[in-house]
């Protein structure tokens, strides 16, 4: 069900658990891969053995490293809000991260 206007006036749509979802279906990623240019960022976004499908599923989406920074300033504020709401999070298993 439309329920505004999105991005470049893409139709914005909401789910089923009520989310605004723009330009399409939500997929779940659980595995992700970093690989850097000097012109390029490329992202390997990955759904391993999530249901419905049977095998792995990737998609790759190429961005900028001027977008790059936006895209880190973005989720470095999206997961300060998230633990400031619900708590710390804890580092994947082995992830280097924290």
């Amino acid at each position: 069900m439309a329920n505004g206007q999105g991005p470049q006036g893409r139709e914005c749509k909401t789910d089923a658990a009520g989310e605004t979802v723009q330009g399409g279906a939500r997929q779940f990623v659980n595995h992700i891969e970093f690989f850097l240019s000097l012109s390029d960022v490329k992202f390997d976004l990955g759904s391993l053995g999530a249901a419905p499908r049977p095998g792995p599923a990737v998609w790759r989406f190429v961005t900028t490293p001027h977008h790059l920074r936006r895209l880190h300033c973005g989720m470095s504020r999206a997961l300060a809000s998230y633990e400031q709401r619900f708590g710390s999070i804890e580092p994947a298993e082995g992830s280097s991260d924290g």
